[in-house]
């Protein structure tokens, strides 16, 4: 059995405490609620683009002990950490990875944000759609080489593999021109 002395007990609750508040758990036992720093609560929820109300439910958990949130520094983390995830640049990588965007920025920073996401969601889109396709065509090749296809058959596959190619083609030029427009509005384009 392993024993922990108090401080290296209140060390690993503050570890737990930050662990769950960073993902974004809004139940809290007594303990959180009481050493909780609300304006790093707010601004690691406006950080990942939550919702400026989600203190709510931290308000209901802490209550239950009697434990007030401190609101105004709650928003005050939040209005910071919102800034931080609004940039364009954070719209471009959330878009890239596929994240979903609840509507969150304030209108000042909004069209930044959600412009630059979109082309983050474009180059997303057209990556995959890629892979699918060559997937797609991977099959059609395997079954054109077997040895049991007719020649009927072989004509239908020969045809399915044009248009895949096209439409690799095809969607090879959209992410072209979307990665190209990303760096032409200055944000780091990987190749995915």
């Amino acid at each position: 059995m392993i024993m922990l002395n108090r401080a290296m007990a209140s060390k690993i609750g503050c570890v737990g405490l930050l662990v769950g508040l960073l993902s974004g758990c809004a139940a809290m036992d007594q303990d959180q609620c009481a050493v909780a720093d609300w304006y790093e609560v707010g601004r690691t929820q406006g950080g990942q683009g939550r919702d400026s109300q989600s203190y709510k439910n931290y308000v209901e958990a802490c209550s239950e002990f009697a434990i007030d949130v401190d609101t105004n520094a709650y928003q005050v983390g939040w209005e910071d950490g919102i800034d931080l995830y609004c940039a364009a640049d954070n719209g471009f990588d959330e878009g890239v990875q596929g994240n979903g965007y609840s509507n969150t920025c304030p209108a000042a920073l909004h069209d930044g944000f959600f412009s630059a996401y979109q082309l983050g969601r474009a180059i997303r889109t057209h990556s995959q759609r890629i892979s699918e396709l060559q997937v797609a065509l991977d099959k059609v090749i395997d079954r054109a080489t077997r040895s049991d296809v007719t020649d009927e058959q072989l004509g239908i596959l020969r045809r399915e593999r044009k248009h895949l190619k096209r439409d690799i083609q095809e969607a090879e030029y959209k992410l072209s021109r979307a990665r190209q427009e990303a760096q032409d509005n200055g944000f780091r384009v990987a190749y995915y």
